[in-house]
């Protein structure tokens, strides 16, 4: 059984616009020739404007490939004509195609379908690995989506409220994930953290100060690391869970406020509920 599917995809801009058989001779052919397989066509519908084909290599040589072809014809004289190119396969395309030499994947198939396109303006996508349990993908909190560079995932579990994760990265060092997206990194206390806190302007110096969530604990650990502290920080978050994951492997963002026989003292206290519940209760 496979251990992931790996997805490729190329997009051409034309200012023609391909036949059903020059689609299938540009793409296919380059396709037979670097795996090897021969495919045949599975489907094709033609219907406003667009054209869909899809492609299965017969497997003969053990080489599973799906190959998706759409056009999306001019709008109108001044637009381009859009083809894009999805291929799908079990495992590593590395495994599949026969790379040219000198060349990794990318360039290889690249090489071998561009030419096809004259005058065209080619996008071309990295392989996207997927059905695998810890995605490098993710999301921002604008929606961009970021593939990160994984060295190892030190945690993974679903708590009562939300998927959490903590990897190791090349770039950011230990990486806090929720929902798949982005929470925070080891080397976010300057940029991210910092910043929350207003420094170096906000003087917090005999202050009270309320967190409604920062279940990852860097806000109360740089609270408390100020040569002039707050007179109390009181933190409110939901999910246990986050808290004793980050305890457990980013003590250098929390400090040692996440232990559950450190979570009060004389200048802090960690309480976990529902921070909107609380704040009722307080008015």
């Amino acid at each position: 059984m496979p251990q992931l599917v790996n997805t490729f995809m190329i997009d051409y801009q034309l200012d023609y616009e391909p036949s059903e058989d020059q689609l299938t001779k540009s793409v296919i052919e380059p396709f037979e020739r670097l795996s090897g397989a021969k495919f045949e066509l599975l489907f094709k519908n033609e219907v406003q404007g667009r054209i869909t084909l899809s492609f299965q290599s017969d497997n003969s040589n053990g080489k599973d490939i799906f190959i998706l072809i759409r056009r999306y014809d001019k709008a109108g004289a001044s637009e381009k004509t859009l083809v894009s190119i999805t291929a799908e396969a079990p495992d590593y395309f590395d495994d599949i195609i026969d790379k040219t030499p000198g060349m990794d994947l990318e360039d290889t198939i690249k090489d071998a379908l561009d030419k096809n396109f004259p005058d065209s303006e080619p996008t071309h996508y990295p392989a996207i690995k997927r059905c695998i349990p810890d995605s490098p993908y993710l999301r921002t909190c604008d929606d961009r989506l970021v593939e990160y560079g994984f060295t190892k995932v030190l945690y993974s579990a679903r708590s009562e409220y939300q998927k959490i994760q903590i990897v190791d990265t090349v770039d950011f060092g230990r990486l806090l994930i929720l929902d798949d997206m982005t929470n925070l990194a080891e080397t976010d206390t300057l940029p991210y953290t910092h910043t929350l806190m207003n420094l170096p302007k906000e003087n917090y110096e005999g202050k009270e100060v309320l967190i409604l969530g920062g279940g990852d604990g860097a806000l109360m650990n740089e609270l408390q690391k100020l040569d002039k502290p707050p007179k109390f920080v009181t933190m409110i978050d939901i999910d246990e869970m986050v808290m004793e994951a980050c305890n457990e492997f980013m003590p250098t963002v929390c400090g040692p406020y996440l232990r559950k026989d450190n979570r009060e003292g004389p200048t802090h206290k960690i309480i976990v509920g529902d921070a909107v519940a609380f704040l009722e209760n307080c008015l």
